[in-house]
């Protein structure tokens, strides 16, 4: 069976690779060496290679694309993107020699989600005039170690095992079917100008794609050691730890290949490569350690081994963005009218700004930034940086955003949003910053209770460039006379804060009048009062008023934080005063006809010689000579000028004449009810 897969083969290499004489129809293959989604950076292209065989003399292979896949070039269909002549192609060959050859190594395999990479790594071997399996030898570098041994080399037991359908199958992707990607085992034999891919341990398991390596259209042979690998065959050493140099040996019959490659420098990431420069080791030092940057996890490719000759450009502008183009080659003058396959790619093109409507904002304030993208399949998200004293900015999706920023800090924070616009895997980027200012410190210093008749100074502190108050004024200080509430506001770099204080005025004590000093005759009776609450007496006494009924000397005292207002009585008591002399303390001037008037009232035969009444502020609201006691018309009604006086203390001052000539002065308070 083994006989028939190799027969088949060579006839199929013979169709690509043609022996001299026999003739075939023309066939043209383009492969998409960039990537067939672009991230636009302004300056876009991609390269697309082609192989092609049989094409006449003097006939051009012209090249189109479409954003219809189902296009044809030779109805007029698409638009042309470039040319090349048809018999200048190089036939799709590998320098195969007489002998196996290593064509190279792939140092660093593929071992995401915690996948070994010593299981997953290999080589890739030139087959020559072709070999048997069971004696090719091999020596590779690392080999200490049980199961880390050469294969078919001294006693490590490694030999060659035949890889398994499970494998195969995993690995037949694309181009690589069972008629181009074929397992070998110990006992089969590799025909001549064949690949070889040449795994280092036992246990496969990452789902490599050689799709791009089959269509060269050279066959491919996969053989397996048959040990499992506990370490790396081949390894990288970016600090040169260790020895410098790693050497890779394949020997057949009298032919031997060596590659070795300098592991100074060499990244420790997936999908670095050496290719074998033949013993070169200072070109391998200088640039034969390579990068898979298209298909990384995929290893050496066509293009890195350099056989496809023929790499075509097409410059991309704004014109070919965010379409899917088609592109086919065809032959002109076309004859047979062949079409290659087809290839596709994808410019994508984003770019994303971000306005913000204040850069600067006050604490507690809004950050409003609006994101643009050209590319509306865009999604555009963010992520924030920012000191810890500020919160209510995170990150989010959308094409705006409105967060209130909250600044626990004494100084100005700046936030940084760092936004992206995605397509794919095409990500835009651009940064804003926004500065959040703390709150302003303000404090108003100054008095907050002060005597009537005193300015008081008010002083606003803190931090800012200007000020107003509640006063039009915009002075750091103030000078208030009139109690109530003062407020300033503080404004720096456009923000503000308010701080407010109330200011009270207290009256000096209201002056009072206990009366004229009084004889009373044979007992006293009579009420002192000053009409505030807080008034301090001789007797020890607080409140309004006392009731005197001894003869003495009595004092009343006011006290505030203004000052002190004070009066003094004295109260004489005699005997045969000839008739009784009394002074209501209220009247109630309401016109009821009941104690309309305050008057002088008497028993005895007396005169009035003078009655005089007086308001809180000392003026004289009432006067009368010589008259009368217990007559309404010589009494008081209330009124001062015609006008009816307000409810409250009053003092009287009375003289008093007896018809022996003695005189008696009296002198109280009365209130006027109404």
């Amino acid at each position: 069976m083994f006989k028939s897969i190799f027969n088949l083969l060579c006839a199929f290499v013979s169709i690509i690779l043609p022996l001299s004489g026999l003739m075939a129809d023309p066939s043209i293959n383009i492969g998409l060496i960039s990537p067939s989604t672009i991230c636009s950076t302004g300056n876009d292209s991609i390269q697309y290679s082609v192989i092609a065989s049989e094409i006449p003399a003097n006939t051009n292979i012209v090249f189109y694309q479409s954003t219809d896949s189902t296009f044809n070039p030779y109805l007029g269909e698409g638009d042309s993107i470039g040319y090349i002549k048809g018999d200048t192609i190089e036939r799709n060959s590998l320098p195969f020699t007489s002998c196996v050859d290593i064509i190279g190594i792939f140092i660093d395999a593929c071992n995401p989600n915690g996948i070994p990479e010593y299981h997953n790594e290999y080589m890739f071997l030139n087959s020559g005039n072709g070999f048997l399996v069971d004696s090719l030898k091999v020596d590779l570098p690392n080999n200490s170690g049980t199961g880390n041994g050469d294969i078919n080399m001294g006693t490590s037991g490694c030999t060659f095992i035949k890889p398994s359908n499970d494998l195969m199958d995993t690995l037949r992707k694309g181009a690589c079917t069972s008629t181009n990607f074929i397992a070998a085992g110990p006992s089969d034999f590799v025909p001549a100008h064949a690949i070889v891919l040449l795994f280092a341990s036992n246990n496969v398991d990452y789902p490599y794609n050689f799709d791009n390596l089959c269509q060269g259209g050279v066959p491919i042979y996969v053989m397996q050691n048959s040990c499992t690998r506990v370490s790396g065959a081949f390894v990288n050493d970016a600090n040169c730890t260790n020895s410098r140099y790693r050497t890779t040996n394949v020997y057949y019959e009298s032919c031997a290949s060596q590659l070795t490659y300098d592991r100074c420098g060499l990244p420790n990431q997936d999908g670095s490569y050496a290719v074998n420069n033949h013993g070169d080791t200072a070109s391998v030092a200088n640039g034969g350690i390579k990068n898979n940057a298209v298909d990384y996890c995929n290893g050496i490719s066509f293009d890195s081994l350099e056989i496809r000759k023929d790499t075509l450009t097409l410059h991309l502008n704004k014109n070919f963005c965010n379409q899917e183009y088609y592109i086919k080659g065809i032959i002109n003058p076309h004859g047979s009218q062949p079409i290659s396959n087809t290839i596709n790619y994808q410019l994508i093109c984003n770019e994303v700004t971000a306005n913000a409507e204040k850069n600067a904002i006050c604490n507690n304030d809004s950050v409003i930034i609006n994101i643009n993208s050209t590319n509306s399949s865009a999604v555009n998200s963010w992520t924030v940086n920012a000191n810890s004293s500020i919160s209510g900015a995170v990150s989010g999706t959308g094409n705006s955003i409105r967060q209130l920023i909250h600044n626990s800090g004494n100084t100005s924070e700046t936030v940084v949003y760092s936004i992206s616009s995605t397509v794919g895997n095409c990500v835009a980027t651009t940064d804003i910053s926004i500065t959040v200012q703390p709150d302003l410190a303000l404090s108003i210093l100054g008095d907050t209770s002060a005597c009537f008749g005193t300015t008081v100074q008010l002083t606003a502190t803190g931090q800012f460039d200007s000020l107003r108050w509640n006063t039009n004024q915009n002075s750091q200080s103030i000078e208030v006379i009139q109690a109530g509430t003062y407020s300033v506001t503080a404004f720096q770099s456009l923000c503000s804060v308010s701080a407010s204080t109330t200011v009270n005025f207290t009256e000096l004590p209201i002056a009072f009048n206990l009366g004229n000093d009084t004889t009373f005759c044979d007992s006293v009776s009579l009420n002192l009062q000053t009409g505030d609450q807080t008034t301090t007496w001789s007797t020890g006494e607080v409140g309004t008023q006392i009731h005197v009924s001894k003869p003495g000397t009595y004092i009343a005292t006011i006290t505030n934080n203004c000052g002190i207002s004070s009066d003094t009585i004295n109260i004489e008591l005699i005997d045969n005063c000839g008739g009784e002399v009394w002074i209501p303390n209220a009247f109630t001037p309401n016109s009821d006809g009941i104690n309309d008037v305050f008057m002088v009232r008497s028993d005895g035969n007396i005169t009035i010689e003078s009655f005089k009444i007086y308001d809180r502020w000392g003026i004289c609201v009432f006067s009368t000579e010589n008259t009368a006691p217990n007559d309404p018309t010589s009494g008081w009604n209330g009124k001062y000028k015609n006008k009816e006086m307000p409810a409250e203390v009053y003092g009287y001052y009375v003289v008093v004449r007896y018809q022996n000539g003695d005189k008696k002065t009296l002198k109280g308070n009365v209130t006027l009810l109404k």
